[in-house]
């Protein structure tokens, strides 16, 4: 992958990486204050695209290093996360003759072409590569169809071995909303739901009209009756707990003045053995994944 271009007019080296490292398959990085492209696809020793190997992960974080009360997981709004198909173009250049413009059209074998939105990709200005131009279509198009979130949370600086472009694996736990696990829960404490549900103990979100308010709280279940008299005339829904085991790539790394270290990550979906999906995207030469008309 080579800038092959010219840079004729001054302008902030900030932007022009921050623009520009998408285009390279790079992130934007600061290290010790210093700007950078840190590449954004897990890569072997010698430099290649890793797509047969797990992603080495350089470090875990949990409820256990995790501060309290600082995870904050965002969704990526689905508008910004619709398929697209990909116009790029890119610059042919011929020995004692002109260069000229070539394009190629990129779309996912497993959408029809039409029900996609088409986005055009200029690489004209630095890019004489054939293969470069079409991988980068490619990794556009799957970051924009695989990553789904992000992630910050702050954590304390000990014994803390990471940094900007790290692979880190953020373990958590989440409530998970289950439609069919609604219900009302009669004045005498019997159940009204559209499941039977099994005897135990159960975290649910209850809903009483007399307080208009929604609270979490665990209910014990025996012979389809809620033993709590305070939650009787309540609409309720079970919850269930799911673990998430994500990978995700550290974003930026900064120490604030209260001594701790704040870290914003970018998700990196995987599949069950831990290899990249956006990296095999991107090395997609056999027009499984992508179709290519040029």
């Amino acid at each position: 992958i080579f800038y092959d271009g010219v840079l004729e007019d001054a302008e902030s080296f900030r932007s022009f990486l921050y623009d520009t490292a998408p285009l390279q398959l790079c992130s934007f990085t600061i290290k010790n204050g210093k700007f950078g492209l840190q590449p954004a696809l897990p890569t072997l020793s010698t430099g290649e695209i890793n797509d047969e190997f797990p992603i080495a992960i350089d470090g875990i974080f949990t409820a256990g290093n995790i501060i309290e009360d600082s995870l904050q997981l965002q969704y990526i709004e689905s508008a910004q996360r619709s398929n697209i198909r990909a116009v790029v173009t890119w610059r042919v250049t011929q020995e004692n003759d002109l260069p000229y413009q070539a394009s190629a059209l990129l779309y996912w074998s497993d959408l029809d072409e039409k029900n996609t939105t088409e986005q055009s990709f200029d690489l004209s200005e630095f890019c004489t590569n054939r293969d470069q131009a079409l991988r980068t279509a490619r990794f556009l198009m799957s970051t924009r169809r695989r990553i789904t979130k992000t992630v910050s949370f702050k954590t304390a600086p000990d014994a803390l071995l990471v940094e900007p472009g790290s692979y880190i694996r953020v373990m958590t736990e989440a409530s998970v909303y289950d439609a069919s696990s609604n219900g009302f829960i009669e004045e005498a404490g019997n159940i009204n739901a559209f499941i039977s549900i099994e005897d135990g103990r159960y975290d649910a979100l209850l809903y009483g009209s007399a307080s208009g308010e929604v609270v979490e709280a665990e209910i014990e279940i025996s012979s389809n009756i809620v033993l709590d008299s305070r939650f009787h005339g309540y609409l309720f829904s079970l919850l269930t707990r799911k673990t998430d085991y994500s990978v995700y790539q550290i974003d930026s790394l900064n120490l604030e003045e209260d001594g701790l270290v704040s870290i914003s990550a970018v998700e990196v979906p995987t599949d069950e053995n831990g290899h990249s999906i956006v990296a095999k995207d991107v090395l997609d030469e056999s027009g499984s994944i992508f179709t290519v008309i040029e």
